[in-house]
């Protein structure tokens, strides 16, 4: 037996043109890169030259023992073999960058088309702390709406994106974020340079963590303000005794005890140094790309709020981030000192190296340690804006949604599965809600009944950050969501199936009884629950746990294989019944099994269970 979707007649004409735009963009920029490659080409054989020229200008002085002419030649091609050695660096840093730019063309490709095995995989690991839909929704992980939403690249952008989807939709907040969002969609260039720079900030989360805590800190180490007095004295006067030794050799007894103490004063507060610069390992060539992403949000003119605010947040304040991140830039840059050996033996014993470096930092931290934070969330949720621009503009079929503060229940018209492909996707009308009723999914195995439960939450996860979502139109109220679709038991607990969904439908319950007693509307999502029982056994459990959850502010829905559950005495009035089905058609090639996915009213009245095992193989006796 065969088993097969029945294809869906759309309109793909946007779709197409989308895929054009970004696979000229790619084919442009491979150019560009190409064009550079065979630049740096003919600059190597150009540096190449250039040095033996000047190494024989050095050799015909050394043979001649005379400077003039061959000091002067060796002068000037020294200086333009610098100089091509400056350029071709520049050509390599332009070089990756079209390089970059022309895999974030490809990779939007890839994302139209849901092309998950050629995207890459984000990298988030859930903790105890974690909302505890990620998985239920499939935001995170292979096919993901974080692999959807592919151009957030910074572990901040992630955590900040998944900080939003956890928050309650709250409506003035959702418009502001919608505003922004519609404002960046047209952008593609400036939208392709965001990505561009945040690609090169997605490094080592943990060592921008071990800043902000040095930043937020209060407890810093500062020196004595007379020991400090006494530093700047001893810098001043060992470089001047070190001056004495080249007048008389003999003046070196004035050089070298100075120098000894100075290094002695350097051993004594090694340690507390060594931890003030450990917090700042790592970041130095971030700097410079939060710098330039800086540069780039103020040199936009903002039209929404929202961006009009982050823009704000990086000049209004008292002190101006762009400059006082560069300020720390070279602060970051002088500590790379540390690394350098001998050099560093020589600043640390004549100029007391490290402790003007942590006095300047002590000063830079207390200054901006209540503004830092703000700077820097200001241009991860620039970074958010933008990737969620980019899913608009690459879904402009999708609608942005209505959150109603007074809203009763959600009513969506053509609501689709995001995480679907256009040509793959099938999209239903659904309304649920108010309290009191729920909705009640029935149908044989692989119908669409989890993937209705799924584009059901995900669209109002996405319409939490302001993104547009999956459908031609989606009014929810201000809702929190809890979901119960994947469970497993536990060997090592040695908790049964059923007991597993128990507990966990447990904490969903008592969450929803909290957002009750707030006054908040939780959206429920219940996905054939209660499998590890038996059938009789799993409708009264089920219609005793309806009971509790009709009598709380709720709206939801549940899916079930159980066709008699809508016929339990406390459920049939309570309950709204949609189904999906399937089509068996047999032919000389056999049976086909069928599935179209759309929601029709009613109960289910095929089941498929005996056809699928006889599709795999297996005999029915």
């Amino acid at each position: 037996m065969k088993i097969k979707p029945i294809p869906q007649i759309q309109d793909l004409e946007f779709v197409n043109d989308l895929i054009k735009t970004y696979s000229d963009r790619a084919v442009s920029f491979s150019q560009l890169k190409q064009n550079l490659e065979k630049q740096c080409e003919v600059i190597a054989w150009s540096r190449l030259v250039l040095a033996l020229i000047s190494l024989s200008s050095l050799y015909k002085i050394l043979e001649s023992k005379q400077l003039h002419p061959w000091g002067i030649l060796f002068l000037l091609f020294a200086l333009l073999f610098s100089f091509a050695v400056i350029l071709n660096r520049k050509q390599n840093r332009k070089i990756d960058r079209f390089k970059s730019l022309e895999k974030i063309n490809l990779d939007s490709i890839h994302r139209i088309e849901r092309s998950w095995n050629d995207l890459e995989i984000p990298r988030y690991i859930e903790n105890e702390d974690s909302p505890h839909f990620l998985s239920d929704m499939n935001v995170i992980g292979k096919g993901s709406l974080l692999q959807l939403i592919g151009t957030l690249k910074t572990p901040a952008g992630t955590e900040k994106f998944l900080e939003w989807i956890s928050q309650r939709t709250i409506h003035d907040e959702a418009l502001r974020r919608q505003e922004a969002v519609k404002e960046l969609s047209g952008q593609l260039d400036l939208r392709q340079e965001v990505y561009y720079l945040c690609d090169s900030l997605s490094g080592e989360a943990d060592n921008w963590k071990t800043f902000f805590n040095w930043i937020e800190s209060d407890g810093v180490d500062e020196m004595n303000p007379y020991g400090y007095w006494l530093i700047c004295l001893l810098t001043l006067v060992t470089p001047i005794a070190l001056l004495t030794v080249f007048i008389s050799p003999a003046y070196g007894i004035m050089w070298t005890p100075l120098v000894c103490i100075n290094l002695l004063l350097s051993a004594n507060w090694h340690k507390k140094q060594k931890s003030l610069f450990e917090n700042l390992h790592g970041i130095e060539s971030q700097l410079g790309k939060y710098i330039s992403l800086i540069e780039l949000v103020l040199a936009q003119k903002p039209e929404s709020v929202y961006t009009k605010g982050l823009r704000d947040d990086l000049v209004s304040s008292s002190l101006d981030a762009k400059q006082e991140i560069q300020k720390l830039q070279s602060l970051v840059g002088w500590a790379g000192a540390r690394n350098s050996g001998i050099l560093y033996l020589i600043l640390q014993g004549n100029l007391l190296w490290d402790f003007h470096l942590q006095k300047s930092l002590i000063v830079w931290q207390k200054r901006c340690r209540d503004h830092a934070r703000k700077w820097f969330d200001a241009i991860t949720k620039y970074e958010v804006i933008a990737s969620l621009a980019s899913l608009s503009y690459d879904n402009p079929k999708w609608s942005y949604p209505n959150v109603d503060d007074a809203g009763k229940k959600i009513v969506a018209k053509q609501i689709g599965h995001p995480l679907i492909n256009d040509r793959s996707r099938v999209s239903n009308d659904i309304d649920i809600g108010p309290n009191g009723n729920f909705l009640l999914v029935t149908g044989s195995n692989m119908s669409g009944k989890s993937t209705l439960l799924r584009s059901i939450g995900i669209n109002a996860l996405l319409a939490r950050t302001g993104a547009p979502v999956c459908a031609a139109s989606f009014s929810l109220p201000p809702v929190d969501l809890v979901t119960s679709f994947k469970v497993n038991d536990s060997l090592a607990d040695g908790v049964s199936l059923y007991m597993a969904e128990l507990k966990h439908i447990k904490r969903v319950i008592d969450l929803i009884k909290s957002n009750h007693e707030k006054g908040v509307i939780t959206l429920y999502l219940f996905d054939e629950i209660l499998q590890g029982t038996n059938s009789r056994e799993r409708q009264i459990t089920v219609a005793s746990i309806t009971a509790q959850l009709l009598a709380l502010n709720v709206i939801g829905a549940i899916s079930t294989h159980d066709l008699e559950l809508a016929e339990v005495d406390s459920l049939e009035g309570v309950c709204d019944t949609v189904h999906f089905k399937e089509k068996l058609l047999t032919d000389e090639t056999g049976t086909i099994m069928s599935f179209d996915y759309l929601l029709r009213s009613g109960i289910s009245n095929t089941t498929n269970a005996l056809e699928l095992l006889k599709a795999v193989g297996l005999k029915l006796s």
